[in-house]
């Protein structure tokens, strides 16, 4: 069982970051929210298929949570891994940031990720991170900012790391969102239809990107 979003959490993020979250995305968000879902392929424009390991989540601590609780994976925090790790107010506004505090791009699910020496990281695994230096990070869906509706990307999240790490040097330099990203669908619908059980039977695997003959 899933937690359901806690919309007080979701207009405190949209008045904050003043911007309005995809219709579809919303009243369909109860139905989906922070769980794994049995649709969860899709092929990128460049023929990559791509895995969703888990939705993200709208909670804080102040949110009903069912169950017992999730360790974090930052044995430092004492917020449940459903609002540190995989909430999306908090993973947006922490330091380092690979969202650059959401002023383009709001992640609303997290990849399976490909890792030169780990293979492929499923989301759930406690030794990956969407905002912690110190383990792999994780490569995202997001909803890109400058269009309306808004178009659905997938983040790189390694990539995104080392274009933090340069920002750092010269914090007024341009970000080169098109260095890390690359669209996917024109809106959360046709996202959503692009969805499927089972991975598309044409083009390569994630995984074989790490194949060796």
């Amino acid at each position: 069982m899933t937690d359901l979003p806690d919309f007080r959490v979701m207009e405190r993020f949209e008045r904050h970051k003043r911007f309005h979250l995809d219709s579809d995305y919303t009243q369909l968000l109860p139905s989906f929210h922070g769980g794994i879902p049995h649709f969860a392929y899709f092929r990128t424009s460049a023929g990559a298929t791509r895995r969703i390991g888990r939705f993200l989540t709208f909670l804080d601590e102040h949110s009903s949570l069912t169950g017992p609780p999730r360790p974090t994976r930052d044995d430092a925090r004492e917020f449940d891994e459903r609002v540190y790790d995989l909430g999306i107010p908090h993973i947006t506004d922490c330091d380092p940031n690979f969202f650059f505090s959401a002023d383009r791009l709001v992640p609303f699910a997290v990849l399976f990720t490909p890792h030169p020496i780990r293979g492929l990281i499923d989301p759930d695994e406690l030794e990956s991170s969407l905002h912690n230096c110190d383990m792999p990070i994780l490569d995202t869906v997001c909803f890109d900012r400058t269009a309306s509706p808004n178009p659905v990307i997938v983040c790189d999240g390694a990539l995104a790391r080392d274009i933090t790490a340069e920002c750092e040097f010269d914090p007024r330099a341009p970000i080169d969102y098109d260095g890390f990203t690359q669209t996917v669908a024109r809106s959360f619908a046709q996202f959503i239809a692009m969805l499927s059980a089972t991975p598309p039977d044409a083009g390569p695997s994630l995984a074989q990107r790490f194949e060796t003959a």
